[in-house]
């Protein structure tokens, strides 16, 4: 087990610092999780951190850190609009969705 902690890492992601590679398995994991093609949550990806959950430089967990701005609560992105109607403002931070690859599950990857 201490082989496999050794082996776990915990990144942040966001437009600036993220790499090609990561956000394909980004993507990938997404898509896969939702069983739907890409849509207006990977616009997300422009606008928020990704918190991710890194086992073998693979990611195997996500979670979005949204904290919009008064412009994203205004846009057609679904997600944004959604958010606003209940009542989150460009003051708010939350945590929007978390994905384990399902491969990963049950064992408290979730928890880092």
């Amino acid at each position: 087990m201490e082989n496999a902690k050794k082996l776990l890492d915990i990144k942040f992601f966001n437009k600036k610092n993220i790499l090609e590679k990561h956000l394909l398995q980004i993507k990938n994991l997404w898509i896969k999780i939702f069983s739907k093609k890409e849509n207006d949550d990977m616009e997300l990806l422009d606008e928020t951190i990704v918190g991710a959950v890194l086992f073998n430089n693979n990611i195997i967990a996500i979670s979005f850190l949204l904290c919009p701005s008064e412009k994203l609560l205004n846009s057609d992105i679904e997600s944004y609009s959604n958010i606003k109607e209940q009542g989150v403002t460009e003051n708010d931070c939350y945590i929007y969705n978390l994905c384990v690859n399902e491969d990963y599950r049950k064992k408290g990857y979730s928890k880092k």
